[in-house]
């Protein structure tokens, strides 16, 4: 077959599948093109197979494509999750404090809290949100990957039933 008729074959087939879109029934559409209601059927189902074929490929892309997103997200997340986070209030990071004596204007000695002085106190909310964040990812890689899909469970419990009818002549 060379290279003209395969375009013709593929107008043909495309015009056959038109008329059937449009409704026309299969006898009237292999009438219209002097093919049998059989082919036309052929060409309808092998279009279908191609349309299938064609979204399981779009749908494994997608899968295949998110669970590359989300990999990137969960590694962002994980980063997050392990890094100190400083607790910062008025553009300054918060300190524990050391406590130390000052003396006031009578030149008594007050015990006070040196607020520039000791350690760094440590926020948590950022690591609380991004594993909260990273549930959600994880949720969301397990619906992809299909694991969170209904289990068909057959239940049996050996019970049985019998059933006794009285005749007419019993009644």
């Amino acid at each position: 077959m060379n290279a003209a008729q395969q375009i013709d074959g593929a107008e043909r087939k495309a015009q056959v599948l038109d008329l059937l879109r449009r409704g026309y029934s299969g006898a009237e559409v292999g009438r219209r093109f002097g093919i049998s209601r059989q082919r036309v059927h052929q060409i309808k189902q092998e279009h279908l197979a191609e349309l299938a074929e064609h979204a399981e490929q779009s749908t494994a892309e997608y899968r295949l494509d998110a669970l590359e997103r989300l990999e990137q997200i969960r590694e962002d997340l994980r980063r997050i999750a392990d890094a100190q986070h400083l607790l910062v209030s008025g553009g300054k990071v918060v300190r524990q404090g050391k406590p130390c004596i000052d003396y006031d204007a009578e030149d008594n000695p007050v015990a006070v809290i040196d607020e520039n002085e000791g350690a760094p106190l440590v926020d948590v909310a950022p690591v609380l949100t991004a594993l909260d964040k990273l549930i959600k990812v994880e949720d969301r890689w397990s619906k992809l990957l299909g694991l969170d899909a209904p289990v068909k469970q057959e239940i049996s419990g050996g019970v049985t039933f019998e059933y006794r009818f009285a005749g007419a002549e019993d009644v």
